[in-house]
This record gives C-alpha cells, sequence and structure tokens, in this order.
C-alpha cells in the first residue's frame, strides 16, 4: 500500500514524503479535511483519505522511541 506524510504545505500544495522515501508533491484541493502537517495519507478508490491508524502506530513508535532515548 503507498503512504504519503504531510511534511508542509507551501502554496497550493503538499509537500509529501512517499512511502518509499521520494519526496512529492500533492495538489492541497485533493486532500482529504482535516489533513495536516504529520497527517498520514492514502489513496482508495483514486481518492486520497486519512490513514488515522498508521498515524496512531507512526506517533506511538515515536513516542516509544524518545522515552528509550530519555531514560
Amino acid at each position: 500500500m503507498e503512504l504519503w506524510v504531510i511534511d508542509r504545505f507551501e502554496e497550493g500544495f503538499a509537500v509529501c514524503e512517499h512511502s518509499n522515501g521520494e519526496m512529492v508533491l500533492l495538489n492541497k484541493a485533493a486532500l482529504p479535511n482535516g489533513a495536516k502537517e504529520g497527517s498520514v495519507i492514502k489513496k482508495e478508490n483514486a481518492v486520497y483519505v486519512l490513514d488515522i491508524d498508521e498515524e496512531a502506530r507512526r506517533k506511538e513508535r515515536i513516542l516509544t522511541l524518545e522515552n528509550d532515548l530519555f531514560v
């Protein structure tokens, strides 16, 4: 499955990191409502949707790594 993480917004585009590491520009108008920096999105039936579960998994993994660094 292809995933993108929104890195930042520039003008009418979202600068996103693709699951293969490549940076891509996605038209901001094509993004789902509620998309923000750090959101994980995927394409389903030619429409971008938020992947809330994957975003939560990534946040938890980051918190675990941070806690391991400072313990």
